[in-house]
């Protein structure tokens, strides 16, 4: 009777003091594994948020360069095409010159 009784309270100290221990790591299981989803899911939101950010700015830079690239060209569109322009009406006026300095000697002589 006496064992009997004995081996019960054993056994329901040892039970109580497995059960907190078990209780213990599950707890403790629980936080790490929180603490890792937790990593993960930021880890993934941060690359998807890099990403879209890379996009944008990518989309800007890309914009900005372009415009500038027409900037420029057109730039040197209008100075070839006032060089040019300007050579002709040089070209024009010269000959003018000529014609009408020609025709006063002419007239002149």
């Amino acid at each position: 009777m006496v064992k009997k009784v004995a081996h019960k309270k054993v056994h329901k100290v040892v039970q109580k003091v497995a059960h907190k221990k078990v209780h213990k790591m599950v707890q403790i299981l629980q936080k790490v594994a929180h603490k890792k989803v937790h990593k993960m899911v930021w880890k993934v939101a941060h690359k998807k948020v890099h990403k879209v950010v890379q996009k944008v700015v990518h989309k800007k830079v890309h914009k900005k360069v372009h415009k500038m690239v027409r900037k420029v060209a057109h730039k040197k569109v209008h100075k070839v095409v006032q060089k040019v322009a300007h050579k002709k009406v040089q070209k024009k006026v010269h000959k003018m010159v000529r014609k009408v300095a020609h025709k006063k000697v002419h007239k002149t002589v």
